[in-house]
């Protein structure tokens, strides 16, 4: 799991990004176009996961989610809104995501904001 607290978090990521690597993202955001953009130029099929209506739904007009979630979708994004990540499993590295709904992700790596721990998620960092 990698955190993003700048640009320079994002680019320390750029390695992972590969073809038909899967991509988690969760969160829906500011710091979502700033990932996606760096991974959609290598590839990786991508989905973010937001547990409100829309993606930027606190600190954007509709109209302006609107136009990210579009310009996302063109890169090949997939966009899960109104859903919530439930809880990341594998052994060594995250293998596979799963969702409020019930589904379950495979999952190569997860992008996350630093807002983990207000949900109870603890980052084990001896990676």
């Amino acid at each position: 799991m990698l955190t993003i607290r700048s640009l320079a978090d994002i680019n320390r990521m750029t390695p992972f990004f590969k073809k038909r690597a899967r991509v988690l993202i969760g969160g829906g955001g500011y710091i979502r176009p700033e990932a996606a953009s760096v991974a959609a130029k290598s590839g990786p099929k991508i989905t973010l996961v937001e547990v409100a209506d829309r993606i930027l739904e606190r600190v954007a007009a509709p109209q302006t989610s609107g136009y990210f979630r579009a310009l996302d979708r063109s890169y090949g994004m997939e966009i899960t809104e109104g859903v919530d990540l439930s809880k990341l499993q594998g052994d060594e590295r995250v293998q596979s995501a799963q969702l409020s709904g019930g589904t379950v992700l495979d999952v190569d790596f997860v992008i996350v904001g630093t807002v983990l721990s207000l949900i109870g998620i603890s980052m084990n960092r001896n990676f």
